[in-house]
């Protein structure tokens, strides 16, 4: 590893000193020999030719910085029909206020409990809000009076849950039925 470290700065150290040097404009008094004053009705002696050295004729030029462009990738924007309409930020959406009949089934419910005396009106009055606290309380839930999921659940006015068919576990082998 090394030599071939060695062997490469060799290499190299031998081309730069092969390379020719390039070479600069230089004042005429100095590098060229003085020239004899033409004579009268001579004839124009040719122009030296000119070194056509890159280097030395190139001018270096400002470097102008580059404008940072945005990335060229414009985000994805969703189209109308993929959001759907716009709703308005200003307030969630909220829950309609139950019918008289559901307010019926719910009176009927507390009734049945033994929370609530009397007839369902459909009217949702505050003895229909004790009488929901009340049971609240004795379902340990939150009572506050408010019809919610909670309470309806627990009065059986909830949604109904339909159990499952029983399945066998992932990776459990089911025997096969018996063929007669």
């Amino acid at each position: 590893m090394l030599w071939r470290t060695l062997s490469a700065l060799l290499i190299l150290g031998a081309v730069l000193v092969a390379a020719p040097v390039p070479q600069t404009k230089a004042s005429p008094t100095k590098s060229a020999p003085a020239a004899a004053a033409p004579k009268p009705g001579a004839a124009k002696p040719a122009a030296p030719p000119k070194k056509s050295s890159s280097r030395a004729s190139l001018k270096p030029t400002p470097v102008k910085p580059t404008p940072v462009k945005p990335s060229s990738v414009k985000p994805r924007r969703a189209t109308p029909s993929k959001i759907g309409p716009r709703r308005a930020a200003a307030a969630p959406p909220r829950q309609s206020q139950p019918s008289p009949e559901r307010y019926r089934q719910i009176q009927q419910a507390l009734i049945d409990k033994g929370f609530l005396e009397g007839e369902p009106s459909g009217q949702w009055d505050q003895r229909s809000i004790d009488a929901l606290k009340k049971f609240e309380e004795s379902q340990q839930l939150r009572n506050d009076g408010k019809i919610d999921s909670m309470a309806l659940i627990a009065l059986g006015l909830g949604p109904k849950r339909t159990p499952l068919p029983a399945s066998p576990l992932p990776g459990t082998m089911v025997p096969p039925a018996p063929q007669n």
